[in-house]
């Protein structure tokens, strides 16, 4: 964004998780001063916001302004997306809001456009991560980046939990653990769950056109792991849930964990699946 200065990542540091609870703490209080105004929007959390496009559709209408900095096109727009870049210092703000499919405009908000009140409150209640509503006319800045003037502003949702930083890439547990912040910050992440995603209906159109069915395998486990997941039962485990008698045991090895000597299975059981429990008896011999 050209009318901000970037953050420089390598010196920036990991936030603590003292800072994050911090963060979280002042969050809360934001949107209870939101919720108890109610007049900016109907709170923090609005049922609906009066959008009349998308930042995609102005982008791909007016993208031509770029060319020519500092126009104006006469539109009035009202668009909303997430907060992923600010900059709040003097008369004049500068926010990135970024559509689902990571498309981004920026918005400016200025004193002569929406009064020393609401930038004052803009300034205060607003964060990174927020849904923010604006409208305004599409222009373009000096610098020649396509955005909007806003004349009217409003929180469409309000963000507890802080972004992390957008110039360092996510570790591959919190990408796996936290998957909507690798959707959020990584485009490579968009990319795939849109390409996957269209993929699979395409499959299905294409299936169906040809009269093919599809049904559900119906799930015999009862339990679907999460904190009671077990990778395998032990023969010494069962023998201890009563599956196998102890005199039919045998001296089984702990070595061989997980496994049944196939001479002593008549009809060997199918293991069980990573996080699953075998329900099934198996049928068991004397050696």
């Amino acid at each position: 964004m050209s009318e901000q200065t970037a953050p420089n990542p390598a010196t920036e540091e990991v936030q603590s998780e003292e800072e994050i609870f911090e963060q979280k703490r002042i969050r809360l209080e934001k949107r209870e001063r939101l919720n108890a105004a109610g007049g900016l929007g109907g709170g923090a959390y609005p049922v609906a916001v009066p959008v009349t496009t998308t930042i995609p559709a102005v982008r791909a209408k007016w993208g031509n302004l770029e060319q020519t900095p500092d126009s104006q096109s006469g539109e009035i727009v009202g668009v909303a997306g997430r907060i992923v870049f600010q900059r709040n210092t003097g008369k004049l703000c500068f926010a990135s809001i970024q559509a689902g499919d990571g498309t981004r405009i920026q918005a400016m908000l200025s004193l002569a456009e929406v009064g020393e009140e609401s930038l004052a409150e803009y300034k205060e209640l607003t964060d990174l991560g927020d849904h923010l509503f604006v409208s305004g006319e599409v222009i373009s800045s000096r610098r020649g980046e396509l955005s909007i003037m806003v004349k009217e502003w409003q929180v469409a949702a309000k963000a507890i939990a802080p972004l992390p930083n957008l110039h360092t890439e996510l570790n591959e547990e919190t990408r796996v653990r936290q998957r909507y912040l690798d959707l959020i910050t990584r485009e490579q992440a968009r990319t795939n769950a849109v390409t996957r995603a269209r993929t699979m209906a395409s499959l299905r159109d294409t299936f169906a056109k040809h009269d093919f069915l599809e049904v559900e395998t119906p799930m015999l486990q009862t339990m679907h792991g999460g904190a009671s997941a077990r990778p395998f039962i032990t023969p010494l485990e069962r023998v201890r849930h009563g599956v196998v008698p102890s005199h039919r045991a045998g001296a089984v090895p702990e070595a061989r964990r997980g496994r049944w000597p196939r001479a002593r299975v008549r009809d060997q059981p199918q293991l069980p699946q990573r996080g699953c429990r075998l329900d099934a008896q198996p049928r068991v011999r004397d050696a």
